[in-house]
């Protein structure tokens, strides 16, 4: 993956020669043996080598953005969420995307949604833009977007980039007339008696 060859005129007593290797594509693991071999005037050679190892010590680096969250981190069901990811990595990125919790409550460790994308081969940088309509069944509370990455090595951004949204109660109550019935008559004396019915899909107060 690299060479280099050089003779001195005149004859010198040392000498030190420096080599740029291109590191394009080596991977976690990849082991590179360095050989050297020098020469006399007298034409007596010596030849030796030494072994050294790649790795890969360093996760990904990303990025995670929302318009609709900076516009208004106050949403609710039926609502539009996107959310752009990018990450970028020397050895390759193997896939990147974001996954949502609701923080708090039993299911503060549940995955609710996410979505990724894979990278491209040869390329040290992968981005993902992603757009979804939020459930109508998702809880009121507050939810974190996680963003993720994971190198070609395996190495994961940890901790990831984080937003934070929070689902908004923005359903009525409902009423229903249970008696009297709509437009019933009373004469004069009756008694009037109310019963109405309410609901509401978080709670009454």
């Amino acid at each position: 993956i690299g060479a280099d060859t050089s003779t001195f005129k005149p004859t010198q007593a040392s000498a030190t020669r420096t080599l740029t290797v291109p590191m394009a594509g080596r991977k976690d693991g990849d082991k590179i043996v360095i050989r050297a071999t020098a020469g006399d005037a007298s034409l007596n050679f010596r030849t030796d080598s030494i072994i050294v190892t790649i790795a890969d010590t360093t996760a990904p680096k990303m990025t995670l953005t929302s318009k609709a969250i900076a516009n208004n981190p106050n949403m609710k069901g039926g609502d539009s969420l996107d959310v752009q990811v990018t990450a970028s990595d020397s050895s390759g990125v193997q896939k990147v995307g974001y996954r949502v919790y609701r923080i708090g409550g039993p299911d503060s460790t549940t995955v609710v949604f996410g979505d990724s994308v894979a990278g491209t081969a040869g390329s040290t940088v992968a981005q993902g833009s992603f757009k979804r309509l939020l459930a109508t069944s998702m809880n009121i509370g507050t939810y974190r977007v996680l963003g993720f990455a994971t190198d070609n090595s395996g190495r994961v951004t940890n901790p990831g980039p984080t937003l934070q949204f929070t689902i908004v109660d923005a359903e009525k109550p409902t009423i229903t007339f249970v008696s009297p019935a709509p437009g019933a008559t009373l004469n004069i004396g009756d008694q009037l008696f109310v019963r109405v019915n309410l609901h509401d899909n978080v709670g009454l107060k």
